[in-house]
């Protein structure tokens, strides 16, 4: 598969994303502890503990009580619940599918300084549904949410320069791009890296470490790296 026939960046972040806690085994040890806090108005708390709710790790699941605990948050200035609450319209998750309200949480998160929102509100701009559709807006959004730490967006971002979508084509700044991702065992960003790096797009060609790249996406869970890969190999 050449570089040219990569799949644009919305099916390279995974849907939209939550803001919580890493793992549903720290929702399921700390709950109690996530309600006490947010009773005593600790926002984050309450953020946490609706995706305890929205999950069912460590307390029944219970849809209606995350969008409660999402909005007491969002209402009170946490752009995390913002992001959720926002997630939960666009999935219809306890509330009906309001996509236009989605992505206005998106937003309010995104200027909270919220990576997730400011993501999963220019997947919304690459997509279309609940705004106008603005690939420019889109990486915009990426480039902000790289910026504060979420690595798909930074091989988002660099998909769109490779291919000079919504930004100036620079395959140099792609790959730059695509390397920050896969330094923070971003798959995909392995995978653009990967074959940025065999046929020597915007960085030299090297097709040993191409197949070192290749590995270490297909290992981290990207198909497309595993068959090419496999192509590889057959005569």
């Amino acid at each position: 598969m050449g570089i040219s026939a990569l799949v644009p960046p919305v099916a390279l972040v995974l849907g939209v994303v939550l803001t919580g806690p890493a793992t549903s085994t720290v929702l399921a040890q700390s709950a109690g502890q996530y309600q006490k806090a947010c009773d005593q108005g600790n926002l984050h708390a309450c953020t946490s503990l609706g995706l305890a709710y929205a999950q069912g790790s460590g307390v029944p699941l219970d849809l209606a009580r995350a969008v409660a605990l999402f909005q007491k948050a969002c209402d009170g200035g946490e752009p995390g619940g913002c992001n959720n609450l926002g997630a939960s319209y666009a999935r219809g998750s306890g509330v009906p599918v309001d996509l236009p309200r989605a992505a206005a949480l998106y937003l309010k998160a995104c200027e909270g300084g919220e990576a997730r929102g400011c993501q999963n509100l220019a997947l919304s701009y690459m997509h279309g549904p609940g705004v106008v559709p603005d690939t420019a807006r889109a990486m915009t959004l990426f480039k902000k949410a790289c910026d504060l730490g979420e690595f798909w967006s930074c091989n988002s971002l660099g998909w769109g320069y490779e291919h000079g979508s919504g930004v100036p084509q620079d395959v140099q700044r792609a790959a730059a791009l695509y390397t920050k991702a896969c330094e923070e065992k971003n798959a995909p960003g392995c995978y653009n890296l990967g074959l940025a790096r065999q046929h020597g797009r915007g960085v030299p060609r090297d097709t040993a470490l191409a197949t070192t790249l290749l590995e270490r996406a297909c290992d981290g869970g990207e198909p497309r790296a595993c068959a090419f890969l496999i192509n590889k190999k057959q005569p």
